[in-house]
């Protein structure tokens, strides 16, 4: 505690000065409303940043300067330089500086460009890295988004994210936003913040804001914990932020400010591709494909594990079957199918992915499967499978045939021939409402599956069907961490850059499991989510709504 302390006082100390400092600038704005230097006292050293590039500055990323697009910000056009500076100090003292540029603008229709600048080439560890020019136009209005590069010559015509499209700005004063809240993190690292006051910047009045992140000792760093300072300084009025500046006493000062900011309609021909590049539409292409696919009207009772009974074989083989579709109207519309081939021998596992319907390797007409895999290297299995579905009595039927031995198989639900008393937990549970039990506040529901089944060596295997957004993906697997009662624990395989655990525990009667989620290991603050075991297919076919 002493030490931490006492790598506090000399932080407290900077922060005296800066806010001394800043708060005689804020006086002196007011009283001029002139434009003021806009490098606070931590910026980077390394010259002036402006949009030239600095020598032997290395390209990254890209200028990119936090602003509200949605809902569209009419009325105020304009249009600035975005310049990006970062200076990374080894432990031997050495800087590495890093930089991109670029232009911010948008009109008076609400329209944003967001454009990087070309970079030189510069030199880095004995090869060259270097930039294009590359843009993205997002309009509001028609909630479309257009990207292209000179290097690809190409217009892609995209929808922005869902999450992107907000009803409500969210504010981009970071002190607005977490209104006086601090965060905590699991791992010990906390984040209060603290308003810088107002500041006028390229004759914008602003409202700064400063977010402290203490990190504590982490042993596998340096053993000493530290203080990260984040200021911000952005516009509510204009709906973006100005400057903001990074220092991490690790080693690295990032700056990102606007400069040469101007009030006024931007050139039209800013937010114009170059008439020679070429437009795709992937969502139309997207949709061509889709129609090419075999139809289906029952995806749940293709996805998921499917297996040969390893009773007596001392051996498994099976698949996955990952289906994902996209709603039209109302129509759902098989958009990809991923195939999971797996060998399970002396409890350890090997798998390999392919796509069904992309190529000649993996076809499926609806009915009928086939895969032909020939290796080109000796540590993967030839796979050639001839197999027919009957969703009916839910099996496959037909010739499995791995590195040259072909044998005529039964695939069925992994469980589905019984050997063992069923466990509380095997069962298809499907997240609705009970309504025994009153929806809490702020409950969380949608459409959801979790299917659980036990083999015959007593193992579980787990998937799911979820639908949100009118798209759905089905049989995607988790694995099963514990399972024990009328408990269990399992984990998504790093969905997008996030590991999900879902813990769940089955009522006495056994109709109901209380289930919590958490993402890499923060909990989930909504209350837990009641699944109902049903033999329903579908969703929302079986059980009470709301």
């Amino acid at each position: 505690m002493n030490e931490i302390a006492s790598m506090l006082i000399p932080i407290s100390t900077a922060i005296l000065v800066i806010l001394v400092v800043v708060g005689a600038n804020a006086q002196q704005e007011k009283s001029s409303q002139k434009p003021v230097d806009q490098s606070p006292p931590n910026t980077p050293t390394s010259g002036p940043l402006n949009s030239q590039w600095s020598p032997g500055a290395i390209p990254y990323g890209g200028a990119n300067m936090p602003i509200n697009i949605f809902p569209a910000v009419t009325g105020r056009p304009f249009h600035a330089e975005v310049n990006t500076r970062k200076v990374e100090t080894k432990a031997d003292g050495k800087q590495i500086t890093y930089e991109s540029h670029g232009i911010l603008a948008r009109d008076s229709a609400g329209r944003v460009l967001q454009e990087g600048r070309p970079s030189p080439k510069v030199a880095v560890f004995g090869g060259t890295t270097f930039t294009t020019l590359s843009a993205k136009v997002t309009d509001p209005t028609t909630k479309w988004e257009f990207r292209w590069d000179e290097m690809t010559k190409m217009v892609l015509k995209m929808r922005p994210l869902p999450h992107q499209i907000r009803a409500i700005a969210e504010p981009l004063d970071a002190c607005e936003r977490e209104q006086d809240r601090a965060r905590s993190y699991p791992n010990g690292t906390t984040q209060p913040s603290e308003s810088l006051g107002e500041r006028t910047i390229q004759g914008i009045l602003t409202r700064g804001c400063r977010v402290y992140t203490f990190i504590p000792a982490q042993p596998n760093v340096n053993g000493l914990p530290r203080t990260i300072i984040d200021d911000s300084w952005s516009s509510s009025e204009m709906g973006l932020s100005l400057l903001r500046v990074h220092h991490d006493p690790g080693g690295e000062d990032e700056t990102i400010q606007l400069d040469n900011f101007v009030l006024g309609e931007p050139d039209s021909a800013m937010f114009q591709p170059p008439a020679d590049y070429k437009v795709r539409d992937p969502e139309q292409e997207e949709l061509q494909r889709e129609q090419t696919q075999p139809s289906i009207t029952h995806p749940e009772l293709l996805a998921g594990l499917w297996e040969t009974d390893g009773a007596g074989l001392g051996a498994i083989d099976g698949f996955d079957v990952v289906l994902f579709t996209r709603m039209r109207g109302s129509t759902e519309y098989l958009s990809t199918i991923e195939l999971r081939i797996y060998h399970i021998e002396n409890l350890q596992e090997k798998v390999g992915w392919y796509t069904v319907n992309e190529g000649k390797i993996a076809t499926w007409d609806g009915k009928r499967l086939r895969l032909d895999f020939d290796p080109s290297t000796v540590d993967q299995p030839s796979l050639h499978l001839n197999l027919v579905v009957d969703p009916d009595k839910q099996e496959w039927t037909g010739t499995f045939n791995r590195n040259g031995i072909a044998r005529q198989v039964l695939l069925k639900r992994p469980g589905a021939i019984p050997h063992r008393p069923a466990s509380p937990l095997v069962g298809d549970w499907y997240l609705h409402s009970d309504r025994s039990r009153p929806i809490p506040p702020g409950a969380f529901y949608e459409d959801f599956c979790l299917h659980l089944s036990q083999r015959s060596d007593g193992s579980f295997t787990a998937w799911t069907d979820s639908k949100s957004g009118g798209q759905a993906p089905y049989g995607t697997r988790l694995k099963v961490l514990n399972a024990a009662g009328n408990s269990i624990e399992l984990q998504s395989d790093n969905a997008g850059g996030n590991t999900v655990t879902i813990t769940g525990s089955v009522s006495v009667d056994g109709q109901t499991m209380e289930a919590k989620w958490s993402t890499n290991g923060a909990q989930d603050t909504r209350p837990p989510r009641i699944l109902i075991k049903s033999s329903g297919e579908g969703f929302s076919q079986s059980a009470p709504n709301p």
